[in-house]
């Protein structure tokens, strides 16, 4: 009954809410984007133009704020997020990556600095997985709003026809 009671009253929220297709967020994501980074870096010694396509809330394009502990390496920062994967294979090598522009476009973007986005962002994490909520808040903290609302081939048309000395990084974390 109690269910029932706040589908009836909550229907207009309810209904809203669920026209937006849910948000996987997997900040772990980044750890692939730093190792790619250095490489890059390593290899084109270029300045990166970061380009996702279906962010949620662009958490993942913050990279550069985040670090990967790999053996005794650490790749990137500590202040914000450090992520220790399992790790096999070469290493990537110890570069500086340089971000010069990052951009996300999502067909329905999410502010991540906005209270009710945040939260939106936050609410399909599983409540038994803390440590991934916790990765989010973290992410959160850092953010920027950089989420261009289009689809995403027509804004691709847009970003990619540059030829300024830049290495374009384009990726897409939706799963």
């Amino acid at each position: 009954n109690a269910v029932k009671t706040v589908l009836v009253s909550e229907c207009t929220f309810i209904c809203d809410w669920v026209r937006s297709a849910p948000r996987t967020n997997e900040v772990r994501q980044s750890a692939f984007l730093i190792g790619m980074g250095h490489v890059m870096a390593e290899r084109f010694g270029l300045p990166l133009r970061m380009s996702e396509l279906g962010a949620s809330g662009g958490l993942n394009l913050m990279w550069d704020r985040f670090g990967v502990k790999i053996g005794d390496r650490l790749y990137g920062r500590d202040d914000v997020l450090v992520f220790d994967p399992e790790w096999s294979g070469d290493m990537p090598p110890m570069a500086q990556p340089e971000i010069v522009e990052r951009r996300v476009v999502d067909l329905n973007p999410l502010n991540p600095t906005a209270p009710d986005d945040a939260l939106r962002l936050q609410a399909y994490l599983w409540p038994d997985q803390p440590d991934r909520l916790q990765r989010t808040h973290a992410a959160i903290s850092v953010a920027q709003p950089l989420v261009d609302q289009a689809d995403a081939i027509e804004w691709l048309e847009h970003r990619l026809p540059y030829q300024d000395g830049l290495t374009h990084l384009i990726y897409s974390t939706v799963a």
